[in-house]
């Protein structure tokens, strides 16, 4: 879930010359979903019953939203590797 999320965050960039392969937009996106993710985690374990925090599923968070940023910088360094 948190790959589609963090490619949903990137998708609208990805004909913009702002989100290049060095542009901070990656890593505002990577934090923001980790983030989002953290939070989700801290709620789960103090405002429920039956569920708990987790910091694996933490890790899992940011990996899957870290899978997501690759793809997009991998479509965006392919998509210029063919134009040049």
């Amino acid at each position: 879930m948190y790959t589609a999320l963090s490619l949903a965050w990137l998708v609208p960039f990805i004909k913009s010359q702002i989100l290049n392969l060095k542009s901070p937009i990656y890593a505002v996106v990577l934090f923001g979903t980790t983030a989002y993710g953290a939070l989700l985690e801290i709620l789960q374990h103090y405002c429920t019953r039956t569920r708990s925090g987790d910091l694996l599923d933490l890790l899992a968070d940011f990996l899957g939203a870290l899978l997501g940023v690759s793809i997009i910088a991998l479509i965006k360094w392919l998509n210029n590797s063919m134009t040049k």
